[in-house]
């Protein structure tokens, strides 16, 4: 009875595992489509060595000699403020307010359909008609590219090579040694041993090129 009862139960149940296991035509169908759906973003996704990604921040650092933080505040900091959240599309404003200076940073829309260099401007136009600021308070210094970086990748490869080659190599690099131990010192000739091994990184590493120790000459 028991094993009876849990065969309605299980009868009963009704899950996508369940589904695609009976329907076994629609599985095969999903899997063919998905795996074209799959093929057909990665052959159309773009793809850049350096990705552009847009900086949606900017800082705007207002000097004022001779002040206190909280007259840079008052003064200073809430209109500069009140002047970046005349932009709609400027989400987020952070600001400190420091002896003799203010700093402002804001941060636009991750989301939506907009010029990103335009709105960038139009602040800096808002900022530029305020003409109310205390005497010495000043130049307001915009800066909207200080997030950009710049980076440089050097890359140093060389092509794959067979064991013919890394014992071509290692021979004249023993030659070498053997040219130099051979010029130098009797000192240097007896109390100096040299080892080296040359390899490729395309072969076994069975198949590298033996170590050699220079005996004394």
């Amino acid at each position: 009875m028991t094993h009876d009862s849990n065969k309605v139960s299980i009868g009963k149940v009704n899950n996508i595992a369940r589904f695609f296991t009976e329907q076994k035509q629609v599985a095969w169908v999903c899997l063919v489509v998905a795996l074209l759906w799959g093929a057909y973003g990665l052959m159309n996704m773009p793809q850049r060595k350096d990705p552009d990604i847009p900086v949606r921040q900017a800082m705007i650092i207002v000097p004022w000699q001779g002040t206190s933080a909280e007259q840079v505040e008052q003064l200073v900091t809430k209109k500069i403020e009140q002047a970046i959240t005349a932009n709609q599309w400027v989400t987020e404003i952070k600001s400190a307010s420091r002896t003799g200076s203010s700093m402002i940073q804001f941060e636009l829309a991750e989301k939506g359909k907009y010029d990103r260099d335009k709105e960038l401007d139009d602040v800096k136009i808002k900022l530029d008609a305020i003409h109310d600021l205390p005497p010495g308070a000043g130049p307001v210094q915009y800066m909207k590219d200080f997030g950009d970086t710049s980076a440089l990748m050097l890359t140093v490869a060389s092509p794959p090579a067979d064991p013919a080659t890394v014992a071509w190599m290692s021979k004249l690099v023993e030659a070498r040694i053997r040219q130099i131990r051979r010029e130098s010192n009797d000192k240097l000739r007896r109390d100096v041993r040299s080892l080296w091994s040359i390899r490729s990184p395309s072969i076994q590493p069975k198949l590298k090129a033996p170590c050699l120790s220079c005996p004394t000459t």
